[in-house]
């Protein structure tokens, strides 16, 4: 007996697509969306459940940053929002409790482009491989670190670390 199956096909403007499958973004606006949650001094959102006033806050700061087309800011906020779902497992908050914030580029490179569903969110353990790979292979250039900018001002910036503003370091 055969069956056929309809496959969906990915949505093929930038203003429509498909929730099923949210369409990759750039790891620059993971960071714009990234620095919005620190700039903003909502970090604790990695930590507790999300509060309203906490997500408008960082969804605020992020749309006050964001330069590009809407359909790329919402497909980058459903990503952040599914990577800050994803911290709640265990062995990514883990990792994040072990090597701090420093751990917030490369995640947010790495969620930017595994396959997201935003129904169910990241695949824990993917991302955790992906983000393992990333970090750990050593032919991969260094991964961005955010640094806030009062802490800036008194350390020595790491040699591959972004400012909020998302100038590079020197």
């Amino acid at each position: 007996m055969s069956r056929s199956f309809a496959v969906a096909q990915p949505a093929t403007t930038a203003s429509d697509f498909d929730v099923a499958d949210v369409p990759g973004v750039s790891a620059a606006d993971m960071a714009v969306a990234i620095a919005a949650m620190v700039r903003s001094g909502q970090s604790n959102v990695l930590f507790q459940p999300r509060g309203k006033a906490a997500r408008e806050a960082i969804e605020a700061g992020f749309w006050s940053s964001f330069r590009g087309p809407t359909a790329a800011g919402v497909a980058t906020l459903l990503r952040f929002w599914a990577l800050v779902d994803a911290f709640a497992h265990s062995r990514l908050k883990s990792r994040l409790m072990n090597e701090g914030f420093a751990l917030l580029g490369p995640a947010g490179a790495v969620a930017a482009g595994q396959r997201l569903n935003a129904t169910w969110g990241f695949a824990p353990q993917r991302l955790m491989w992906a983000l393992a790979d990333a970090i750990d292979r050593p032919e991969a250039p260094a991964p961005l670190v955010l640094i806030p900018r009062s802490r800036a001002a008194t350390a020595e910036p790491a040699p591959n670390a972004v400012e909020p503003g998302y100038r590079l370091a020197a």
